[in-house]
């Protein structure tokens, strides 16, 4: 290598690393400087209560615990900080304490994505990571909120670039992709329909055998010490069911008509209630879902994630602000794997729609009285709008994609 290009690599990772170093430390300033109670205060209860008797902390009654296992191991960290800091921190300790690990995870993502992305070009990598760095919406996810769907997007990252090569690996992170989030099992039917078409059956049920033993060697000594044998059940099942409503703030389907918080047990045509419609829109989902990636040209895993979470996401009850979050790490992923612009704007589009149904529902809660309450019920029913229209374009680009419409590439080798 020329002193030239030992100098002009040199000043790449310097570069790099500059990026890095900003991407962090811009999510830990704002981590710190907004205060946002909305379940980070539930972080705190279960980090302080995990300190006395950490695989017992399902069998407390006076904690309301519907998270599944993996996430407390790093809760529990944090209630030892509050061992030493004390309970009554000030609320700026607090904040960095309760949105440390959210915004460490997003961080990893960010890593991640550019070793991820850097194989398929030679910018690729840079403008995997780039395009992470600076979104609002990944930023809004993990400093203002502190929520944990950055980690959950790492773990379905990491599962599926090992389901390239190592099945079994795969198969462990994505089960602890489950057990971090119940989200995760959205990506169920296109994990184990690449896993079987890859590998063959033999790999496969090793796979899902894999996956079974590591889900119930993280539930069992939580079973064990709660006294609770149908755990895993409860609360995979109790957490399904504990926010039966259309939407809880989602830009979706049931948002355009302004369903927020109304029962999916309210009847809308005879005894045809939201529930059974939201139940036929998901199967319906599911099945086109199964019938696409069998008949599609294109075997392409992250563009069936896309149109999958898209499908649950506006056409499902029960659907969070949130939870259209993970559309975004796969519409990057189809961009940079697939090299076309379309997954691009796709990636632009649903960074607009997921950042805005972040940071309203949370400016509205946390500022009661602002502009956001005001035209909360107005600015739902716009952007659900949009949002539709948007998953209506998505939808036909995805479907255009892999069927072998005309492609038009923007990264070039």
């Amino acid at each position: 290598m020329s002193i030239a290009a030992k100098k002009q690599l040199s000043e790449r990772k310097i570069i790099l690393f500059a990026l890095f170093f900003m991407a962090l430390f811009l999510r830990l300033i704002i981590a710190v400087g907004y205060y946002n109670p909305q379940d980070t205060l539930w972080y705190r209860e279960w980090a302080i209560g995990a300190q006395d008797g950490f695989f017992n902390i399902y069998g407390k009654a006076e904690i309301d615990l519907d998270y599944p296992p993996v996430y407390l191991f790093f809760l529990y960290i944090i209630g030892l900080a509050y061992k030493v800091l004390g309970e009554g921190a000030h609320a700026y300790v607090q904040m960095f304490l309760l949105k440390f690990w959210p915004v460490v995870f997003d961080f990893i993502l960010c890593a991640v994505l550019y070793k991820f992305a850097d194989r398929f070009h030679k910018n690729g990598g840079i403008t995997a990571a780039l395009l992470w760095m600076l979104n609002p919406a990944a930023i809004f996810n993990c400093a203002f909120w502190g929520q944990t769907d950055g980690l959950m997007c790492l773990l379905l990252l990491l599962s599926f670039w090992a389901l390239e090569k190592h099945p079994l690996l795969a198969s462990v992170i994505f089960a602890v992709a489950g057990l971090t989030k119940l989200q995760s099992l959205y990506f169920t039917p296109v994990f184990l329909f690449f896993l079987f078409k890859n590998f063959g059956a033999k790999r496969f049920f090793m796979g899902v055998g894999c996956a079974a033993v590591t889900v119930a060697a993280v539930f069992l000594p939580f079973m064990i010490a709660s006294g609770r044998p149908m755990l895993f059940f409860e609360l995979y099942l109790g957490s399904a069911n504990k926010y039966n409503y259309c939407t809880l703030s989602a830009y979706n389907l049931y948002g355009i008509f302004l369903l927020h918080w109304v029962p999916v047990t309210n009847k809308l045509i005879g005894s045809i209630t939201y529930a059974h419609i939201s139940a036929v829109l998901l199967g319906i989902s599911v099945i086109g879902a199964v019938v696409c990636m069998v008949t599609a040209k294109k075997q392409a895993p992250f563009v069936h994630c896309l149109l999958l979470m898209q499908c649950i996401f506006m056409l499902t009850a029960k659907m969070h602000e949130r939870y259209q979050f993970a559309c975004l790490i796969f519409a990057l992923l189809c961009y940079v794997t697939y090299k076309e612009i379309r997954f691009l704007y796709s990636f632009l589009m649903l960074t607009f729609t997921v950042t805005v149904n972040h940071f309203v529902p949370l400016f509205n809660w946390n500022n009661q009285g602002s502009f956001f309450s005001q035209y909360y019920f107005q600015i739902m029913t716009v952007m659900s709008v949009i949002n539709l229209a948007i998953f209506v374009i998505i939808t036909i680009w995805c479907l255009k994609y892999l069927y072998g419409g005309k492609t038009d590439v923007l990264l070039t080798d």
